[in-house]
């Protein structure tokens, strides 16, 4: 009976005051704890979910419930134990009590260890990337790029982040972002732009008075995506960060004085991470469509001159489904059958569905989806205490907000040299809401793909 309820079993054997004692402690502590709990909303909830000494401390806890829940169980067993016992008889009851303890404390150190885990996910992952100093490789100070330092933005009317989609495959050296989205919302409408940033752009200008800057003075050559290999190999060129993260913020920095928009955080994650971030979220629903109005093949590949080297081993039909991780990752991939231009109209499709569908609060708050989900995230710089903040303004406007799927295709002239004013002006005109029907069309793709959402 004691590993029901502690004081229980001291109370059937006549140990009434130890068993009181037990049994209403541990009615005060359930009552105090379900007290608090009910005193919580979803907003509190989810901030004292993403503190990292709230979740030591309940790890704790819980480690140290299951201990004392077992010496209940011992004392009790030792008040309730005949005074003569065979040694058998001993054996056996010994080994009832321990597998009693065992059965009261696998649960709670299951629980404190997911609970740790989250913990962990939460230190390693999510965290500002800003150094305190900022120096050369001759040790002078130098002037950080002016990227906000990441603040909660309750009291703010606008964030960014950039989403960064990596391919880094065996044979490859290092990520390439194969995908870049730059999300920019507006916290008090949740009005929200997704505005595709396509990956083949060369010679983008760096922003002046930064060693991308000094290193590049006539833009980045090669396909931009390229600057998170070369930043990474050489921090140096983002001195003002970690050198782990000088990848992603040179892309976002890049980013930001390509559009004009300050972008405030950035979230880097792989194929797989994808697949199991959409898993996490339990899938997205979609009216999948496609440019050529076949469904949207799965695999297959092409040689430069045109060549098919394989052929897809799949397709995704068209018309309504939800997808999971596995089939939303070839819907926003696939281009067997479409170009860039296509791709970049699905990933925007798809992310608009995913806002519309997807409930952090209740993915911060289910520790193990979390945690899950979490773990994909191959490089961020949004610290943990602003989680909740982005669990509260989707929660707020995910079903009303307008989203504007944005394209700069149709004005970023030659891939070579970009127009960058073209590039600014469309930036502007989305944090504006002063869009035109062009901006937000499938350019390039001979039918719409992403219906209203």
């Amino acid at each position: 009976m004691a590993s029901l309820l502690p004081g229980v079993g001291h109370l059937i054997v006549g140990r009434r005051r130890a068993g009181m004692t037990l049994l209403l402690a541990t009615i005060v502590l359930v009552v105090g704890l379900g007290a608090v709990l009910l005193t919580l909303d979803a907003s509190a909830t989810e901030r004292l979910a993403v503190k990292t000494d709230v979740l030591l401390a309940i790890a704790g806890g819980l480690v140290l419930a299951g201990l004392l829940w077992c010496a209940t169980i011992v004392s009790a067993y030792r008040a309730a134990r005949p005074p003569r016992m065979s040694g058998s008889q001993a054996a056996v009851t010994r080994g009832l009590v321990g597998l009693t303890c065992l059965a009261v404390m696998t649960p709670l150190t299951y629980g404190a260890s997911t609970v740790y885990a989250a913990r962990d996910v939460l230190s390693d992952k999510f965290r500002s990337d800003l150094l305190q100093t900022a120096t050369d490789a001759a040790g002078v100070p130098v002037t950080p790029s002016p990227t906000p330092t990441p603040v909660p933005f309750a009291d703010r009317d606008r964030v960014s982040v950039l989403l960064l989609g990596g391919d880094g495959e065996d044979d490859r050296k290092g990520v390439r972002t194969d995908a870049l989205i730059l999300a920019t919302v507006d916290t008090r409408t949740g009005r929200t732009s997704l505005i595709s940033l396509p990956r083949n752009l060369q010679n983008i200008p760096m922003r002046p008075g930064t060693p991308l800057a000094k290193a590049y003075p006539n833009g980045y050559p090669e396909f931009w995506f390229g600057l998170y290999t070369v930043a990474a190999d050489n921090p140096a060129l983002m001195p003002h960060v970690r050198p782990e993260n000088a990848g992603a913020a040179a892309i976002t920095d890049t980013a930001a004085y390509l559009t004009g928009i300050d972008i405030d955080y950035y979230v880097l994650t792989d194929m797989a991470g994808f697949r199991k971030i959409v898993n996490a979220l339990g899938g997205v629903t979609m009216n999948v469509r496609s440019g050529d109005g076949l469904p949207i093949p799965i695999g297959g590949s092409h040689a430069g001159d045109g060549t098919v080297t394989a052929r897809p081993h799949g397709a995704i039909p068209l018309g309504r489904q939800k997808l999971d991780g596995y089939h939303a990752l070839w819907y926003v991939r696939s281009r067997f059958a479409s170009g860039d231009e296509e791709r970049q109209a699905r990933q925007r499709c798809l992310l608009t569905a995913i806002a519309r569908q997807a409930d952090p609060g209740s993915l911060l708050t289910s520790i193990r989806e979390f945690t899950s989900a979490a773990k994909q995230v191959l490089l961020t710089n949004i610290p943990a205490d602003v989680l909740p903040d982005f669990a509260e303004l989707v929660r707020e406007h995910r079903r009303t907000a307008q989203i504007d799927r944005v394209t700069i295709l149709d004005v970023v002239g030659s891939s070579v040299h970009p127009n960058v004013e073209a590039i600014r002006a469309r930036a502007a005109a989305a944090v504006a809401g002063s869009l035109t029907p062009e901006a937000t069309s499938d350019h390039g793709v001979p039918r719409p793909i992403c219906p209203n959402l």
